[in-house]
């Protein structure tokens, strides 16, 4: 048994390589840029487990790469998304598949009070105006009281926002097809997005969830909602809401995107890189799991196994 671990230099360290190999020898390709059907020893005849970052494949698998796998026993992520796998054909190959989950949950919900600042007191307009000083509607921030947020999702990330939002004295509400907690006003899913001040999708980015937040749906936001975003532009119909926030018809959109910038939208729009996740604390926390995970896959009994 051995293990290919692919990765940029800084998503591991020396440490943890040294924690694997007391129980597999690793063959560590830490390369900026690669390409799997160019390592032929995902090929050969020996059991293996395939570790990997999706960022030195650009986030893109090839899907011939799945047919010509050889004695793969498991796929490790360091990811908590997956569906850049066709996880339906590694299933019929009998490959299991472990993830990361919930490492960043912390950053992630603090990022978005962040955004939600950034929103309520006009950061983005400060700064097209390049901070003028002037009394205008463009400068008139907002402030807390008598505001209700509503959270989609309640999980891990959804969660820590309500907790946030709740010390700071906001009234919380949330919609969850799962999960229920008394801590928090429970509504259907149609009156939280035409009843909420500040709206946070905080659910799984999946197939399912994708059709949640249509312009159909989303035409029932208040004209003097704020929307915070930090689950992906691809969640929602985010083109629809661009318009609406430059037309002056929702009061603030914020989200990340590494293909839209701030600059080129006018209104109270922010928008910034995809790096909720990038904190410190994260990263570490991230490689201690993705590290149990893969030593978990050696032993064949999965940590974190994606069903």
């Amino acid at each position: 048994m051995k293990v290919i671990l692919i990765s940029q230099k800084n998503e591991f360290d020396d440490e943890h390589i040294v924690k694997i190999e007391k129980f597999a020898p690793i063959k560590w390709i830490n390369s900026e840029k690669t390409n799997l059907l160019e390592i032929p020893e995902l090929f050969d005849d020996e059991e293996k487990i395939l570790a990997f970052s999706p960022v030195p494949m650009e986030w893109k698998i090839p899907d011939e790469i799945y047919n010509k796998f050889n004695n793969v026993k498991a796929v490790s992520l360091v990811t908590t998304s997956y569906d850049f796998l066709d996880i339906s054909k590694l299933n019929r190959l009998n490959i299991p598949v472990a993830n990361v989950p919930y490492y960043s949950s912390d950053a992630v919900a603090e990022y978005a009070l962040f955004m939600l600042m950034a929103l309520l007191k006009r950061f983005a307009l400060q700064v097209k105006s390049d901070f003028k000083y002037e009394f205008t509607d463009a400068n008139l921030m907002d402030e807390f009281s008598d505001k209700t947020v509503g959270i989609i999702g309640l999980g891990h990330v959804g969660e820590k926002i309500a907790k946030l939002v709740k010390k700071l004295g906001f009234n919380v509400t949330y919609y969850s097809k799962n999960t229920r907690n008394t801590d928090y006003n429970y509504v259907s899913f149609e009156k939280l997005i035409s009843d909420s001040d500040i709206i946070f999708p905080a659910f799984v980015v999946n197939e399912s969830t994708k059709k949640l937040l249509t312009s159909k749906v989303l035409l029932k936001l208040k004209d003097s909602a704020y929307f915070i975003n930090v689950v992906g532009e691809d969640s929602c119909d985010t083109d629809y809401l661009l318009k609406r926030a430059e037309d002056g018809k929702l009061q603030g959109l914020a989200f990340e995107s590494d293909k839209r910038k701030m600059k080129d939208y006018k209104g109270n729009i922010f928008i910034s890189a995809p790096l909720a996740w990038y904190t410190k604390q994260s990263l570490e926390h991230n490689i201690d799991i993705w590290t149990d995970a893969i030593i978990s896959c050696i032993k064949g009994k999965i940590q974190n196994r994606i069903e």
